[in-house]
């Protein structure tokens, strides 16, 4: 009888260490899924982490072609199109009917992008401070040179980005706007310019969420 009990304890212990083993590999798969699409901007000196909103996209169209937007919903599935108003109006907000998946979202963004009126695609994104509040990025970022550095210097800091660039002579910093064939995100670019030590800032130019 002991002996049968002390096998009956063992299997047991063996059955519960191969669940947590389980609970742990799906629990580190699901961290993997969301690392990948957690993000972050650097603001006053910290780090703003950033988790996408999967039902909601913005879209940046190419001028003058505006007008094969009305032809998405038809050829995507599942895809509302957002009334918005705003000075640039080559930003089209998305809302998607269907809960898609992180995957499935990724999917979405790539068949998007291929399309030849479209310029950008991304998510919504909600900031992970106290309010999480929302927040949609566009292909722009604003960075300011650090005093003393000189022309040279952010010549060759961009030098390995695919943007075109332009001074905002009223307040004096850049506005970048990334290229469609760009390997790199807004993300990507934004840290890798203000991590580079030559910036004051560099953070993405966003739009508030719309109410």
């Amino acid at each position: 009888m002991i002996s049968f009990s002390f096998k009956i304890g063992v299997i047991g212990m063996v059955i519960v260490t191969i669940g947590l083993l389980l609970m742990s590999s799906c629990n580190d798969f699901r961290n993997r899924i969301e690392n990948k699409h957690l993000h972050y901007y650097n603001s006053n000196g910290k780090k703003v982490y950033l988790k996408p909103r999967f039902n909601r996209l913005i879209v940046g169209l190419t001028p003058g072609k505006a007008e094969n937007v009305k032809n998405l919903p038809s050829k995507y599935k599942n895809l509302e199109l957002l009334k918005y108003q705003a000075k640039d109006s080559s930003n089209l907000l998305i809302k998607l009917n269907k809960e898609f998946s992180p995957s499935g979202v990724d999917n979405l963004i790539k068949n998007l992008e291929e399309e030849s009126f479209i310029q950008f695609v991304y998510p919504w994104y909600h900031q992970l401070n106290a309010d999480r509040s929302v927040v949609i990025p566009t292909n722009e970022i604003f960075f300011a040179p650090k005093s003393g550095v000189s022309d040279r210097q952010i010549e060759n800091v961009l030098s390995a980005i695919q943007a075109n660039v332009k001074k905002d002579e009223q307040y004096g910093n850049f506005i970048l706007r990334i290229k469609k064939d760009s390997d790199k995100n807004i993300w990507d670019i934004a840290n890798y310019l203000y991590e580079s030590g030559k910036m004051n800032y560099a953070y993405p130019n966003f739009i508030a969420e719309i109410h």
